[in-house]
């Protein structure tokens, strides 16, 4: 009976405009990218929030420290850097132990935000476009938080200017 209650209350609410503004705003804030709301950043311990990333392109990239090819990526991570910009650059490991701390040395000294996303990796790649489970994988998203080009395989600055004329730089 409490939800039927809270339904109701929420369309009527809804009808009268009070909570129209509020439920825009939240869809403004990188709808897609709202899915690691809750996960932390392994540097600080901090948990993301979508909202700081509403109105900006941002690239996401998914990583494992036991995936040659993102050690790879990894170590040219200052030219992917370089490439996108002011770009914000968020990689996402499953795991933060030793090893990903040493090989993600240089994205977090380049800026990159390292997120720390244990539960539910899998399931986040799938829902990001890689039903596979590969890695490394990438995704950009444009400035309304909606992913509009994805890549499969280590990012260098090549990928990143393919990756720039399909989404707009």
């Amino acid at each position: 009976m409490f939800k039927k209650l809270k339904s109701v209350l929420t369309l009527v609410l809804l009808a009268f405009g009070i909570l129209s503004p509020l439920l825009a705003k939240a869809q403004d804030a990188a709808p897609m990218l709202a899915a690691f709301n809750g996960a932390t950043y392994a540097e600080s311990g901090k948990a993301f929030s979508a909202n700081q990333f509403s109105g900006k392109k941002v690239l996401v990239m998914f990583w494992k420290s036991d995936c040659p090819p993102c050690l790879v990526e990894m170590s040219g991570f200052e030219n992917i850097r370089k490439a996108a910009g002011a770009m914000p650059i968020i990689v996402v490991t499953p795991t933060w132990g030793k090893k990903e701390q040493y090989f993600l040395q240089k994205p977090i000294k380049n800026s990159a935000l390292i997120l720390k996303y244990k539960s539910g990796f899998n399931d986040a790649l799938e829902y990001f476009g890689d039903p596979e489970g590969g890695v490394p994988y990438s995704v950009m998203f444009n400035e309304k938080g909606i992913g509009c080009i994805s890549n499969l395989g280590p990012v260098n600055s090549k990928v990143m200017k393919d990756m720039f004329s399909e989404c707009g730089k």
